[in-house]
């Protein structure tokens, strides 16, 4: 009796042992999970801490780029520094860069319109910018300026963006305008259109065409072997014939690069050819076709004759944009 209460006496001391030992590895293995808990929790919260400076330096970055662009506008909407500003001068400037992800998004549009339209005030032009229309606020637009512009001395259209032709008509392209189907080309905007738009009895007409970027679209469609029930487009515009019998004092259409051909939508702040138009604007006593005979060079150079800019000229006379010295 003595040994067997021995033994269940030790038996019971080896329990309490064995519970003591599994107390103390329970209460080691909680706080572990509890260092654990706290090092994960630390660590979230450093790498939201991360996201949140992060998102507050992509805030701050978009708000003074937001800042520069609302600068910029109010730029243009101050009078001309260089020379009083004409209503007998008029330009529409359109610089189309958000397209539908089918036709590719643009970086320089954008700042090639609001580079060009400055310089235009600055020559004392009456300037209508416009960024980013749709296919029904680009047609308005047009034609609003066409009847504002209807009596002006000078009327300047330049657009930046996306530019196709289907069936030999050349077509500016909105933002808004996917080209699924020979249906879906109604919707975008035809040079002829725009042209005959701008036609009057007197006073000079400029077209200025920065088109033919990169065109996903276009390029899938014109690469298509197979015709049936597929859009046919062209990549680049057609040669553009200005009627023998245009009024007025005539008109200029010049494009970024030769028929067929795609321009450069340029790795800097414009594409090579609203560079090379925004640097030789303002020369003075620097007649349009002599100008345009710089820009062709400068782009050609830039380009290293990958783009070659086209004029057709059926101007009555001389034109500069910039008298005196």
């Amino acid at each position: 009796a003595a040994a067997d209460k021995k033994a269940a006496e030790a038996q019971q001391a080896a329990l309490e042992k064995k519970a003591a030992a599994d107390k103390k590895a329970a209460e080691a293995q909680q706080a572990a999970r509890a260092k654990k808990a706290a090092a994960d929790k630390k660590a979230a919260e450093e790498r939201q801490a991360a996201l949140d400076k992060k998102a507050a330096a992509e805030k701050a970055e978009e708000e003074r780029r937001a800042a520069l662009r609302r600068k910029a506008e109010l730029e243009l909407l101050q009078p001309p520094t260089d020379a009083p500003r004409r209503s007998d001068r008029m330009a529409l400037v359109i610089g189309n860069a958000a397209y539908d992800p089918s036709l590719g998004k643009l970086e320089n549009p954008a700042n090639d319109a609001r580079d060009v339209a400055r310089t235009l005030r600055r020559l004392g032009f009456s300037v209508w910018l416009s960024l980013d229309l749709g296919h029904v606020a680009m047609k308005d637009a047009l034609a609003s300026f066409a009847a504002a512009a209807h009596e002006a001395t000078t009327a300047l259209v330049f657009f930046s963006g996306h530019g196709f032709q289907h069936g030999s008509v050349n077509y500016l392209a909105p933002v808004d305008a996917p080209i699924t189907d020979d249906d879906s080309i109604a919707n975008h905007v035809s040079l002829d259109w725009v042209m005959a738009g701008l036609k009057a009895q007197r006073g000079a007409r400029i077209l200025i065409v920065d088109a033919c970027r990169n065109n996903l679209a276009v390029e899938q469609a014109a690469g298509a072997q197979v015709p049936t029930r597929q859009v046919a487009v062209t990549r680049g515009l057609s040669p553009v014939t200005i009627a023998s019998t245009w009024a007025g004092g005539g008109m200029l259409v010049a494009f970024a690069t030769l028929p067929g051909d795609v321009a450069s939508d340029g790795a800097g702040r414009n594409s090579p050819f609203t560079h090379a138009l925004v640097k030789h604007l303002p020369t003075p006593n620097l007649e349009l076709r002599h100008l345009f005979v710089r820009v062709r060079a400068e782009v050609i150079a830039a380009t290293l004759g990958r783009q070659i800019p086209q004029v057709s000229d059926a101007l009555n006379g001389e034109y500069v944009f910039r008298t005196g010295r």
